[in-house]
């Protein structure tokens, strides 16, 4: 079992994720909490962290299609285990932050909610009540915002998308777990499924569906730019799930509809393409003496993106207003709160991740980080 862990080859996401991560923090302080002004003018209309969330749907179609065909072609129980694992106790851990940093303001009364457009009183009156605390523990599902008064966790909106994706990977597992299946192949699959997908879409960017039908496209470039990677002959799937992001990415409203702010759509749209042909180049390339660095770095990211609004509102509720004290010393802030989460959560759970995967990933520690750094100085210096 050890072996199929081992068959995963590296790519180097892990920074890149971070990087994704941080967009989002950025986007949210600056927009959330600072002044009005020029810097606030400057971010808004990029939205510069929603085009980030987008990638990561992406790099989860990559990521998670590797995982299923690589390690869990056999073993969908342990897959959708393992995504749990992953996904729930850094969720729970950044809930119980939400619900303490809340509930101590509010009692206070000086609770500032990191965002521009307030949500009516009586909302918060109830948010702390048995019903609300129980669909909030279970936030992360697809639909479970439905049952919610009040969302302690917001920004989880994305991770019920992937849930999404996950739940649908579950699937195919099991089918493929079929006879019949394994001998019509995967690729005939991908090939029908992706063909099945194409109306969805059509009608999702027309408006006729939910426009989060389109993000099936983000998943699906990335999971047919895996295979593609591995020398597959998916480019035209690729292709077709480039042109699902296009018509998703142009049927997007130019005004936002919460803020009434316009999109720089044109910008907007270079940096999403920009940030695909990152992606695509990171799929294709090796850099084996960043690994461990990689890795530190993306081990940050999803404690950076459920833990940052918790920051946010902390600092805003005691600065007491719009400050660019508190996104200045926030963003850093947030990171070091999040990385400080991550060594509280992962040693708990990653020894049940590697029993239930079938095998150990390296997870790197700072010590890791700096006895690399020292032998990488080290080597430098002898030539």
């Amino acid at each position: 079992m050890q072996a199929e862990v081992s068959r995963l080859q590296y790519k180097h996401f892990g920074g890149f994720r971070l990087a994704l991560a941080f967009l989002v923090v950025v986007q949210h302080f600056v927009t959330n909490v600072a002044p009005a002004g020029a810097l606030y003018d400057a971010i808004l209309p990029q939205e510069i962290g929603s085009l980030a969330v987008l990638i990561f749907f992406c790099l989860s179609g990559f990521v998670i299609t590797e995982a299923a065909a690589k390690v869990y072609f056999e073993k969908p129980a342990a897959y959708l285990i393992n995504r749990l694992l992953r996904i729930v106790p850094h969720y729970l851990g950044a809930l119980a932050v939400s619900i303490a940093v809340h509930y101590v303001f509010l009692s206070r009364g000086t609770l500032h909610l990191a965002e521009r457009v307030w949500p009516a009183p009586d909302l918060l009156d109830d948010a702390f009540g048995i019903r609300n605390i129980a669909t909030n523990l279970v936030g992360f599902m697809p639909g479970a915002n439905r049952g919610e008064i009040f969302d302690f966790v917001d920004i989880v909106w994305a991770v019920r998308v992937e849930m999404v994706f996950y739940f649908l990977v579950f699937a195919c597992l099991v089918v493929c777990g079929s006879s019949r299946i394994r001998r019509i192949g995967l690729l005939p699959l991908a090939y029908a499924i992706g063909l099945l997908l194409v109306p969805l879409l059509v009608l999702s960017s027309l408006g006729r569906l939910p426009e989060k039908i389109g993000l099936i496209s983000y998943f699906g470039f990335g999971a047919a730019l895996y295979f593609t990677s591995t020398g597959k002959r998916t480019a035209p799937l690729v292709w077709l799930s480039l042109v699902g992001i296009t018509m998703h990415f142009a049927s997007l409203p130019t005004i936002n509809p919460e803020n009434g702010y316009s999109r720089d759509v044109p910008l907007q749209a270079g940096l999403l393409a920009a940030m695909l042909g990152l992606m695509i180049f990171l799929a294709f390339s090796s850099f084996a003496r960043f690994m461990v660095a990689d890795r530190f770095l993306g081990s940050l990211s999803y404690p950076l993106y459920l833990q940052h609004q918790n920051v946010e509102i902390a600092l805003f509720s005691l600065a007491g207003g719009f400050s660019y004290g508190v996104v200045f010393g926030g963003i850093p802030l947030a990171v070091l709160f999040s990385y400080g989460a991550g060594r509280l959560i992962d040693p708990l759970v990653n020894g049940l991740r590697d029993r239930v995967r079938g095998g150990k990933l390296a997870t790197p520690s700072m010590s890791h980080l700096v006895a690399a750094a020292s032998r990488v100085a080290a080597h430098g210096t002898e030539t």
